[in-house]
């Protein structure tokens, strides 16, 4: 199996532990309240289940581009190693992007998102040209 298409399964599990971390970091802040009964009204967001949040929001921003650029190396027949390297560099950003932001590091989650997203660049390059 290509690189790419073992970097997008992967994939599924970050997307996993996002939800994971927003439904925990929600489920710690609200300990006690009648949250986990009634989903009639939405919370406030504390520190760390607003960063949870924040996080999700933006994998959910880049990994649309992402499965499309998989897709299209893989469709047109265009995959190589930029489009590997590429799939793995976004792959590793956004592990270490979720820890980080929830964690506040701000200079190294912003470190980790430019990583992913020049993962992207490096796909988006190899499957054009």
């Amino acid at each position: 199996m290509a690189i790419e298409l073992q970097c997008l399964i992967w994939s599924t599990l970050i997307g996993f532990l996002h939800i994971s971390a927003q439904s925990m970091t929600l489920r710690m802040q609200e300990r006690g309240k009648p949250y986990d009964a009634n989903r009639d009204h939405e919370p406030a967001l504390g520190l760390r289940a607003g960063r949870a949040a924040r996080a999700f929001r933006n994998f959910l921003e880049t990994y649309p581009l992402f499965i499309a650029l998989v897709a299209a190396s893989q469709l047109a027949g265009t995959a190589d190693q930029s489009t590997a390297w590429g799939a793995i560099a976004y792959l590793a950003g956004r592990i270490a992007y979720l820890p980080l932001y929830i964690g506040g590091i701000g200079p190294l989650r912003s470190l980790a998102w430019g990583v992913s997203l020049v993962g992207l660049g490096m796909m988006f390059y190899g499957a054009l040209f």
